[in-house]
């Protein structure tokens, strides 16, 4: 569980900088896309941040 925190305070830390797509995230972190729309969907429902589809 705490990885997982890891990856998507990473990943909000990406996202609050720039407007990235999955495969930009993906590339940044090294975290395949399949992974990164995981965890795009827990930071949605757990958090303020909005994800474009």
């Amino acid at each position: 569980m705490e990885q997982h925190e890891t990856v998507r305070h990473a990943i909000i830390a990406l996202l609050e900088k720039n407007e990235l797509t999955a495969r930009e995230i993906s590339e940044q972190t090294g975290i395949g896309e399949k992974d990164i729309y995981d965890h795009l969907e827990h930071i949605q429902l757990h958090s303020r941040i909005f994800i474009w589809p």
